[in-house]
């Protein structure tokens, strides 16, 4: 029942991530189109900085609210009002923060005013994350999958719009910006639609006792406690994920960052059908956990499938590099082609570490995970400062692959019956 449940839950969101994904592509194929190299790299720069700062928001709480609720909407609603709490707190001073410091993180005028742009995505995203996870527990993933086809595609058509009228990198992360606070509000409706509080008294609309302002704060500091190490391997997850980009601008310029992007935003798509799984894998096995041998079958099949979509897809994608890049960004990124060619042959690498990770997090041992997270972090740092000044974006797309590989074999050591 389990495996049929993940398998539905997954392609529901894998059709959403594949209509993302080309919605996705239409956004940033128009930026570098229409802006170039630079402009792109701009654009990605800024949106590099905003979402590891938006996971240090993020806490870890939303994992932590899907594992311990282990299916209940009502357990899950009765996290919600703390983790409200912290996000908008801890949101609000994180961007203000993001904002300050814009100049010290790039000296070039145009990504300064980029990163401020895009600054309230650190408070967006995780307000919108929290009522998403309440939504998958209680099985609503075709609402989500939904809302965030529904948003890129308003995104999309407003981003074309806004670069026509000469809007610029400015305007198209104001357009990312405003886009993301009406997600926030439609799946704040669709919570209060389909996850009403359940069992409550007249007077009471919310699941938790009003508590005096003393104990709230003793509840939301235990809360983050807990969700401390799914944080810290979250805030190391979104790091490693951005460093490239951010070592290119740092290392480089932002047009070396553009031309890496363009590349990655190949690999990017190409993971949304594992996060997809991910999203399925992760609630299903949480609710498993009394049963290992049930929830170790159920992962097992999930893991196999997630190697051999890594190796046809990054196999694919090798070959069609360079008509891909040419078709979709133009040929002033013909620079591209190799670097997604790496991160292609890399591809299973990064969607089997990601698979051993849920397995991780599910099965309590978040702690190790983030060992393995750390120590790729520090040679994906490692090889791009000693690749990138000499190769570029090349040397980029190695050093991913390179931390990529290290957090997969580890996790696999970790994990490694579950491949049996």
């Amino acid at each position: 029942m389990t495996e049929r449940k993940i398998a539905l839950q997954t392609r529901i969101l894998a059709i959403g991530a594949v209509g993302g994904a080309g919605l996705s592509f239409v956004i940033f194929a128009a930026i570098g189109r229409v802006l170039g190299e630079v402009g792109l790299g701009a654009y990605a720069v800024a949106l590099a900085y905003a979402y590891p700062a938006s996971i240090v928001v993020e806490f870890g709480l939303g994992t932590l609210l899907i594992r311990d609720s282990a299916g209940s909407v009502t357990a899950a609603n009765a996290l919600l009002r703390p983790v409200m709490v912290q996000r908008t707190v801890m949101g609000s001073a994180v961007m203000l923060a993001l904002v300050a410091c814009a100049p010290i993180l790039s000296s070039d005028p145009v990504t300064q005013r980029a990163i401020a742009v895009a600054a309230p995505l650190v408070l967006l995203t995780p307000l919108f994350s929290v009522f998403a996870a309440v939504l998958r527990v209680g099985d609503r993933v075709t609402a989500i999958a939904a809302l965030n086809i529904g948003m890129l595609l308003v995104q999309a058509a407003l981003t074309v719009g806004v670069l026509i009228s000469g809007g610029g990198v400015l305007g198209a992360l104001a357009v990312n910006t405003l886009t993301s606070a009406g997600q926030v509000l439609a799946v704040w409706w669709l919570w209060r639609k389909y996850s009403p509080l359940p069992d409550l008294p007249a007077q009471q609309t919310h699941p938790l006792p009003d508590l005096p302002p003393l104990a709230q704060g003793r509840e939301i500091a235990a809360l983050v406690r807990r969700a401390l190490p799914f944080a810290v391997g979250g805030v190391l997850a979104a790091i490693s994920m951005r460093a490239a980009i951010v070592l290119l601008e740092f290392l480089t310029d932002a047009r070396g960052a553009g031309i890496f992007s363009a590349a990655n935003r190949f690999i990017d798509a190409a993971k949304l059908i594992p996060i997809a799984l991910y999203g399925a894998i992760l609630p299903a096995l949480s609710a498993l956990a009394g049963d290992p041998k049930s929830m170790r079958r159920a992962f097992a099949a999930s893991q196999r499938r997630l190697v051999v979509y890594g190796m046809a897809a990054g196999l694919a994608l090798a070959l069609a590099a360079p008509l891909a890049i040419r078709v979709i960004f133009g040929a002033g990124f013909g620079e591209s082609v190799v670097p997604l060619m790496i991160l292609s042959i890399g591809l299973v690498a990064a969607t089997g570490r990601g698979g051993a990770l849920v397995w991780c997090y599910a099965s309590g041992r978040e702690r190790r995970a983030n060992v393995a997270i750390a120590v790729g972090l520090v040679v994906t740092i490692g090889v791009g400062l000693a690749l990138i000044p000499a190769w570029g974006a090349v040397g980029a797309a190695v050093a991913v692959v390179a931390g990529d590989g290290v957090v997969w074999r580890m996790s696999i050591l970790e994990n490694r019956a579950t491949l049996i």
